[in-house]
């Protein structure tokens, strides 16, 4: 009983993946202009930074589950609260941002 109880608790704590960054500063990104130097200043350091054919890739990350899941809304009939994520990809052409996107989005299971 004591770990049944343990399971739903834990599957209700509130968690995160990445780390939170300013996805209004994506509005200011220049292609062929913004610098790694720039990003960095603003947004810290990337999550991921992958080498590919076409120049190197920084990747920034956050996603934040809400702290409810659906083990609590199976379990006590609750609503789910919403899953966001932000993801920025950056590609360089050396130094300079050569291109760049950005999803922000928002998942709700009622």
């Amino acid at each position: 009983m004591i770990i049944a109880v343990l399971l739903v608790l834990s599957a209700c704590a509130n968690y995160d993946v990445g780390k939170p960054f300013d996805t209004t500063y994506a509005g200011n990104i220049e292609r062929g202009v913004t610098t790694k130097q720039d990003l960095q200043a603003h947004l810290g350091k990337p999550a991921s930074i992958t080498h590919q054919a076409d120049g190197v890739v920084w990747g920034y990350y956050y996603a934040d589950n809400g702290g409810v899941t659906g083990a609590y809304k199976a379990v006590y009939g609750g609503q789910q609260l919403s899953f966001g994520e932000s993801k920025l990809t950056i590609t360089f052409d050396g130094d300079i941002v050569k291109d760049y996107t950005l999803y922000e989005g928002v998942q709700r299971e009622d």
